[in-house]
C-alpha cells in the first residue's frame, strides 16, 4: 500500500471545498498523518519479505519453476539449480520408460517434490502419492504444487512411514541439508516426534501402483516391512530404492516379495523389477 503526499493533498482539498473552507484544525491533521503512517501499521512488510524470499529461492527447473529454500547446501536442491534440471533425470527418464502410460506412482521421502513434479509432468503419471513428514520441505512441495498447478496430479501426506503405527523421531539432521535426515522409531510420543503409520493402514484410493519410490537414509527397511501387504495387493512393476545404510535387509524384503534387481544406478541407487515367477 503506497499512499504519496501529493495524493493526500489534493484529496484533503476535494474535502474542504465539500465540506466547508472552515472544515480545518486538528482533526484533519490527524486524518493526514494516520492515512500517511498506515502502511507500516500494516502486516504489509512481512508479506512483502516473505514474498521475495521466495522469488528469490525459486528457480527454472525444466519447464517448471520450484521452489528451492535450501539450495545453497542441500545436495538434490543444489543440483537442480545448477543445471536446470531434475536430479537423477537420466535414471528418471530410465524408469519412466518402463512405465505404462498414465502410471500411478508412490513416492516415500519425497523431499521438495523435485522427483514427483517430474513423474507428474515429463514423466507421464496420471497420479502421484506422495510422503514427506518434515514439516520445513512438506511446506515447500505444497508451495511448488500450487505455484505449478499441479493439485491434480500430486497427492502429499505429511507423515512418516514405518513397519507399525506409532511415532517416529529425527535421529540425525543438517538443517541447511533436509535430504540428509535419518529417521529411528521411538515407543512413545512426545516433543519433537512425528506421527508414522504403515503404508499397508492408508486408503490410497487406487485401483493400481506402478512403482514405488523410496528415498529414506536407511530406513527402507521399515517402510517396507509396513507396505507388505500394500506391495502384495497391487504389485507393482517397479520398485526404486535406495541401497544406503541397511542396504542388506532391504535386498533381503524385496526378494521374499518376489522382487530382482534390474538395475543398479548408482553405489546407492537401484531398480527392482517384480519377477515373473
Amino acid at each position: 500500500m503506497v499512499i504519496s503526499i501529493m495524493g493526500l493533498a489534493m484529496a484533503y482539498n476535494v474535502l474542504r471545498k465539500k465540506i466547508g473552507a472552515s472544515w480545518s484544525g486538528a482533526f484533519p491533521a490527524a486524518l493526514l498523518a494516520t492515512l500517511w503512517l498506515l502502511p507500516s501499521a500494516l502486516p504489509a512488510k512481512g508479506i512483502l519479505d516473505e514474498r521475495a524470499e521466495e522469488r528469490s529461492s525459486t528457480f527454472p527447473v525444466s519447464d517448471l519453476q520450484l521452489y528451492l529454500p535450501n539450495s545453497a547446501a542441500d545436495a538434490p536442491q543444489k543440483e537442480a539449480v545448477r543445471t536446470g534440471d531434475y536430479p537423477e533425470k537420466e535414471m528418471l527418464e530410465e524408469v519412466a520408460a518402463l512405465l505404462p502410460p498414465n502410471a500411478i506412482v508412490i513416492e516415500i521421502g519425497a523431499g521438495t517434490g523435485l522427483h514427483s513434479c517430474f513423474w507428474a509432468t515429463e514423466g507421464g503419471a496420471e497420479r502421484v502419492i506422495a510422503f514427506e513428514p518434515m514439516s520445513n520441505v512438506h511446506g515447500a512441495f505444497l508451495r511448488n504444487i500450487e505455484i505449478n498447478c499441479l493439485k491434480r496430479k500430486i497427492k502429499i501426506h505429511k507423515i512418516a512411514l514405518s513397519d507399525e503405527d506409532g511415532q517416529v523421531a529425527v535421529d540425525f539432521a543438517q538443517p541447511a541439508s533436509p535430504s540428509e535426515v535419518r529417521l529411528k522409531k521411538v515407543s512413545a510420543g512426545g516433543e519433537g516426534t512425528i506421527p508414522a503409520k504403515r503404508l499397508d493402514s492408508i486408503d490410497l484410493n487406487v485401483d493400481r501402483v506402478d512403482l514405488i519410490e523410496i528415498t529414506a537414509n536407511g530406513f527402507e527397511p521399515k517402510i517396507l516391512a509396513g507396505a507388505l501387504k500394500t506391495i502384495e495387493r497391487y504389485r507393482p512393476g517397479y520398485i526404486l530404492v535406495e541401497l544406503e545404510a541397511n542396504a542388506r535387509e532391504t535386498k533381503r524384503i524385496l526378494t521374499g516379495l518376489g522382487y530382482v534387481r534390474e538395475k543398479k544406478f548408482s553405489q546407492d541407487r537401484a531398480l527392482y523389477k517384480r519377477s515373473s515367477r
